[in-house]
């Protein structure tokens, strides 16, 4: 299983997030008739550090987590839930992926209007969460 695997059951085990989003955690991007709230993530940077001979197998990626939903204080909330899951983990074993440390590293707010239908907004809040982890 890939880190984006393993992060997302990682995430949507937890009974706080699995309670509002069941399984509803999607790569790179959602149609907006998805039902909310839901998450999207996608990998926005991966640094490998270079020893003299090769890539070290401990990668540092940073992905941008979206917590969307039909209002801002329910975003805050499962935001909050997901940060409360993930955010100072040290020396763990996901599925596959032995974890050094993840770490939300900022958040931030988003906002989607829809195109269909003006009165039905998107509200989102966007949370950085790195992680360092062993290649298997």
């Amino acid at each position: 299983m890939s880190i984006e695997g393993d992060m997302t059951t990682f995430i949507t085990a937890d009974t706080a997030v699995n309670a509002v989003i069941a399984d509803r955690m999607y790569p790179v991007f959602a149609t907006n008739e998805q039902t909310q709230p839901y998450i999207v993530y996608r990998r926005i940077n991966t640094e490998r550090l270079m020893t003299h001979t090769r890539s070290e197998l401990r990668p540092e990626v940073q992905f941008l987590v979206t917590c969307w939903a039909l209002s801002f204080d329910a975003a805050i909330d499962l935001a909050n839930k997901v940060r409360s899951r993930v955010d100072g983990i040290n020396s763990q074993t996901w599925t596959s992926s032995p974890i050094h440390y993840v770490h939300v590293t900022n958040e931030t707010d988003n906002f989607e209007p829809s195109p269909e239908l003006l009165e039905k907004q998107f509200y989102g809040r966007d949370l950085t969460i790195e992680i360092r982890f062993t290649e298997t």
